[in-house]
Formats: C-alpha cells, sequence, structure tokens
C-alpha cells in the first residue's frame, strides 16, 4: 500500500517541479507533449503486465445509473469552474447546471435503491469507516491540491521569482512524500492507523499555517519547509487513510468503493481549487477598496515611503503596490482557511472503528 501511495501521489506532485523546468527551457506546450511518452509507457505497462479482470455473464451494466451520476458530477463541476466568472447564482447558465446536478443525483439514489443491478451498490454506504473516510478523502483532495496551484502563482505575481525556481521549489513536497510513505509503511503495523492519520492533518495544518506567514518579502527558505512538511503530511495521510475506509467494507463492495474514494479524492481538488481562486479574486477586490481609502496626498506614511500622488507616475506606483498588497492578503486568508480546514477536520477521524485486532 504504501508503494503503491507512492505512485498514486508523487505523480501529482512532482508535476510542476518538471512543468516549470520545461516551461523555463523551452516552451509552456511541452507541459503537454511531455506526457506523452509517460501515457504510451503505461498504456503498454497496462497491456503486458495487468491481467484481464474475469467477466460476470450475469452482470449488466446499469446505463441509467451511469447517465444520471455522469451527468450530475459534470453539472456539479461546470457550477464550481464557471460560477466565478458568471457571478454564480446571478447567471442563468449557473442556475441550470445547479438544477441538473441535483436532478441527477437525486435520480441516481433513488434508481440506485430501487433496482436489482445497480451501477453501484449503495450497501457499501451503510459502512460507518467506509463513510468517514470518503469525507476525509474530499478534504484530502482539496488540502492537497489547492497549494499546488496557490503558491506558483502567488510566487511569479508578487514575489517575482522565475518559473524553474518556482519548480524546484515544489520538489520538496515530493521528498516529504516519499519520505513519510516509506516511514509510514513500517509504522501502521505497530500505531493506530487513526493516530497517524491525525498526524497527517495536523502536518497539513501546521504546513498551511507556516504558508499563511508569507508575505510579499518570503525567502526561499520559508517556501521549501512549509512545502517539504506538507509533502509529510501527504504522505502520512493517504495509507492510514485508505486502510480506515477499506477495513470494514466487505470484499465484494471493494470494487465499487475504490471507484468513488477517488472520485472524491479528485472532486476535492476541483472543487477546492475552483472555490479557492473564487475566493481569492473575491478577497483581492474587497482588500483592494479597503486598503485604496487610505491612497491620499494626507497620508504621510506613503509621502515617507516615496509615494508621490501628485504625479501620474506617483498614482501609477501606488495603485500597483496596492494591487500586490491586496492579492497577498486575499493569498494570506485562503491559506487561514485551508489550516483551519484541516485541524477542523481531526474530530471526523473519531468517528472511525479502530483497526481490529491481528
Amino acid at each position: 500500500m504504501a508503494l503503491w501511495g507512492v505512485g498514486v501521489m508523487l505523480g501529482p506532485i512532482l508535476g510542476p517541479t518538471i512543468g516549470g523546468y520545461m516551461t523555463e527551457l523551452y516552451d509552456w506546450r511541452w507541459v503537454f507533449f511531455v506526457v506523452v511518452p509517460f501515457g504510451v509507457i503505461a498504456l503498454f505497462g497496462c497491456l503486458a503486465f495487468v491481467p484481464e479482470t474475469a467477466r460476470q455473464p450475469g452482470r449488466r451494466l446499469d446505463w441509467f445509473g451511469f447517465v444520471a451520476l455522469s451527468v450530475a458530477v459534470a453539472a456539479t463541476q461546470l457550477v464550481f469552474d464557471r460560477g466565478q466568472r458568471l457571478d454564480w447564482f446571478e447567471s442563468e447558465e449557473i442556475l441550470l447546471w445547479a438544477v441538473l446536478a441535483l436532478l441527477g443525483y437525486y435520480l441516481f439514489v433513488v434508481h440506485s435503491l430501487t433496482t436489482a443491478q445497480p451501477f453501484l451498490d449503495m450497501r457499501m454506504f451503510r459502512d460507518r469507516n467506509f463513510v468517514v473516510g470518503l469525507v476525509l478523502m474530499f478534504v484530502f483532495g482539496l488540502l492537497v491540491f489547492v497549494p499546488m496551484v496557490l503558491i506558483p502563482t502567488m510566487l511569479e505575481r508578487l514575489n517575482g521569482y522565475p518559473v524553474l525556481m518556482i519548480g524546484l521549489l515544489l520538489a520538496p513536497r515530493g521528498i516529504g512524500n516519499m519520505i513519510a510513505l516509506i516511514v509510514c509503511g513500517r509504522l501502521v503495523a505497530h500505531i493506530e492507523p487513526r493516530l497517524i492519520l491525525a498526524l497527517g492533518f495536523v502536518a497539513q495544518g501546521v504546513s498551511t499555517w507556516m504558508m499563511s506567514n508569507f508575505n510579499l518579502d518570503t525567502g526561499t527558505a520559508q517556501v521549501f519547509w512549509a512545502g517539504l512538511l506538507q509533502g509529510f503530511g501527504v504522505g502520512m495521510m493517504f495509507l492510514p487513510l485508505s486502510l480506515i475506509t477499506f477495513e470494514t467494507l466487505p470484499a465484494a463492495l471493494r470494487t465499487d468503493g475504490s471507484a468513488i474514494f477517488h472520485l472524491l479524492r479528485n472532486m476535492g481538488s476541483s472543487i477546492g481549487i475552483s472555490l479557492a481562486v473564487a475566493f481569492l479574486v473575491r478577497s483581492t477586490q474587497a482588500n483592494r477598496a479597503e486598503l485604496a481609502e487610505h491612497a491620499s496626498p494626507f497620508n504621510e506614511v506613503l509621502s515617507l515611503h516615496g509615494f508621490d500622488l501628485s504625479s501620474m507616475g506617483g498614482l501609477l506606483a501606488i495603485s500597483r503596490e496596492i494591487d500586490r498588497q491586496a492579492a497577498m492578503i486575499a493569498y494570506v486568508n485562503d491559506f487561514h482557511i485551508m489550516s483551519l480546514l484541516a485541524f477542523g477536520t481531526l474530530p471526523l477521524i473519531l468517528l472511525a472503528r479502530r483497526q481490529r485486532a491481528a
């Protein structure tokens, strides 16, 4: 499980580092081309080493349930992806997607509970550990992937870091992740998985709290240690979370359970990114409006820092500085929310049943 977790988490963590290197040396389009050889290797690897799953002649595909769930998930994603751009529920398009999402989920649940062979076996939701694990996995996806979007844009826009340096500063996440997964693979046989999972969430909370102390003069050391700790927290979370989620789930339900488990991780990351960016934009606007109130020729602090508001150049300079300060506060606010979310999730771990004795 630990080695498998390395493959699952290391790719998304090392991706930005490779992307920064390719963008700096070649062109941003190479970020997409570089995926091709890995995809080809994966395809031939599957054909060569992955055995064919035994077919079940008596089981048919539940097309209605499949389509209902697909429409619901796609509509949900469109609500969060386009909501900020279209002013959320002030837009008829967003209302349409929201209605489709609710209708899709409703039809999927009702149909799954009333048909003989549903697309997903709803009996798995009777398992308490599984349900708790799904909630924690959703939060996990949010905590892991949102900083990977916020930090590069913050460092480039506000701190002036080159793309290659940003990619290198994201590498410690992968290092911390590998160390944690190897260590966790040894500890999980001797220590209660819930405790290891709690330590992982604490590491996430501390790392995002460290990020909330970033400023316009943040150095590479601060970014390095925050990323290393976050990567370590990711590794501490993934393995025990997988064990807790599937430990009490019957073997016959684990295939469907695994699909939902990873779907919730992807939805958590995509929805979390959409909400974080939306909050970043709105917070930046609010911060700018508040800071602009103090941009006055009668403000002696501005004069002491060399801003001459009586000239056009001085007005442009103070405007750019207000933009930077407002955006920095917005990034800090995002990191604060993530830190509170990581710590606030800890009580949910207590709802999971303890590991059975070997």
